[in-house]
């Protein structure tokens, strides 16, 4: 069987780095042969600590400042001779033989370059894993928007707006969550890695659309199950995570060209609309928090 590069990309994740370590660990009783890599970026809390000290086996690569997720992980792919590559966020628990499913189909398909599972978080409420290419309209309705939360009381969203009805097999997509994302090595060698220039958020809709674009496939695979403890690492700075989003996504469409005419008079006036209902959404939780 085929082996393997995981990647961790670590910021401040002291709380989750040890449970999401043991389970690629673990993963090794299914057959496949794990090499784990860690990026830290600048982490000032415990993270480099525990790593240090009760994983020596594991890589660790320090950076001397957070150079961002795609960048970090371009880094942790260095000189790799593995078949695949896994990249992981540090909130993520892997188990069930998911990366041995993910090598086998990758094994079958040879024209498939890119697959992801299927992410649910501590409650088993799904994160949607897999998604359409974004575009400017629907960026009004992400996941945190007051309007998308509307909407789906009345059952107009769901999965028709942002992304697809869950599967009971595997289907071809335009795009899988960077969260956990396995990739043919010598496919992302080829593409030149993740685009730096997106320094946290939308690297994962670039890269699938490259790949997609160069006659690759890009597949979800139901029967990949994996805990994701979602947005643990940016649930701090919700703010500063909202604005990251759009100028990410508005990276994405200006390169991909998917920006409609005119969009110069668009952008402004979208965005600004969505980081108002956004940061409103924000104030309503935090206010509506109950007290510790």
């Amino acid at each position: 069987m085929a082996d393997v590069r995981a990647i961790v990309v670590t910021y401040e994740s002291e709380d989750t780095i040890k449970d999401c370590l043991d389970s690629l660990i673990s993963e090794r009783d299914y057959g496949v042969t794990t090499e784990i890599v860690v990026v830290d970026n600048s982490s000032t809390d415990g993270t480099r600590k525990i790593i240090e000290v009760q994983y020596p086996d594991v890589n660790l690569i320090k950076s001397d400042r957070n150079i961002g997720y795609g960048s970090a992980c371009n880094l942790g792919a260095r000189w790799a001779k593995t078949d695949y590559l896994l990249f992981l966020n540090p909130d993520i628990i892997i188990h069930g033989g998911a990366i041995q499913r993910m090598v086998r189909f990758l094994d079958k398909n040879r024209d498939v370059a890119i697959v992801g599972g299927w992410l649910e978080d501590e409650r088993g409420v799904p994160n949607y894993s897999f998604r359409r290419y974004p575009t400017l309209a629907l960026s009004l309705f992400h996941r945190e928007s007051p309007l998308r939360v509307l909407l789906n009381r009345f059952g107009i969203s769901g999965g028709y707006i942002t992304h697809l009805e869950p599967p009971d097999k595997p289907i071809e997509v335009d795009w899988v969550l960077g969260a956990v994302l396995m990739i043919r090595r010598e496919v992302f060698e080829k593409l030149g890695g993740f685009d730096e220039r997106f320094f946290l958020y939308q690297e994962d809709v670039d890269l699938c659309y490259r790949a997609k674009s160069a006659g690759w496939g890009v597949y979800h695979l139901p029967d990949v199950r994996i805990l994701h403890y979602f947005e643990h690492s940016t649930r701090k700075r919700p703010y500063l995570r909202l604005l990251m989003k759009h100028r990410s996504l508005y990276r994405f469409l200006k390169k991909a060209d998917r920006l409609p005419p005119l969009h110069e008079l668009l952008v402004a006036p979208f965005f600004s609309l969505n980081l108002i209902l956004g940061f409103s959404a924000e104030m309503v939780r935090f206010l509506l928090a109950p007290e510790s």
